[in-house]
């Protein structure tokens, strides 16, 4: 036989063979230390929740205010007005065009996503009209003579010294 020793807090209980009595008597300060803190618990929010209640049922700093057709104003026109839905080119609703069916989190876009297909091919098939780039200018023909020579850096004979090159030069504003 062995002797086993509980402890719980300060108190000590020895039992023989861990004998029922023992649990018991354990278990029974247990639930009356459970208690008290819940009872202290329960006397602390009780209080917290009374002195609000207190504060709220002062007199109001403002007289309430009987509700006016101003206050309904909102709620009846977002019934009155029906937000519109976004539809494919042939009528079907859209529920959502910021993310597209792929193939796993990574993967290629699926075909059966008919809303991106659409999407891709009319945004290819819009006209974009050509930017003309140059359009304010102008022009000068002439010739370009070498005064010195530079046949060391570059082996062009344009820029060899006494050379003479007919060029035509556009200045461009932007």
């Amino acid at each position: 036989q062995y002797k086993s020793t509980y402890t719980i807090n300060d108190d000590v209980t020895s039992s023989t063979d861990e004998s029922k009595e023992a649990r018991k008597k354990i278990y029974a300060i247990r639930k009356q230390k459970e208690k008290k803190i819940r009872d202290k618990k329960v006397s602390l929010v009780g209080r917290y929740i009374e002195r609000k209640l207190n504060n709220n049922m002062a007199a109001p700093s403002q007289p309430t205010k009987e509700p006016g057709p101003a206050d309904h104003q909102l709620p009846e026109f977002k019934k009155s007005h029906k937000t519109e839905q976004l539809t494919t080119g042939w009528g079907r609703p859209v529920g959502d065009r910021s993310n597209v069916q792929t193939v796993g989190p990574r993967g290629p876009v699926l075909l059966q996503d008919v809303v991106y297909i659409e999407d891709t091919a009319r945004f290819d098939r819009e006209r974009i009209p050509e930017r003309v780039v140059h359009a304010k200018g102008g022009g000068a023909f002439g010739v370009f003579e070498a005064t010195d020579d530079i046949s060391d850096v570059c082996k062009a004979k344009v820029f060899i010294k006494g050379t003479k090159t007919r060029v035509a030069m556009r200045f461009s504003t932007v």
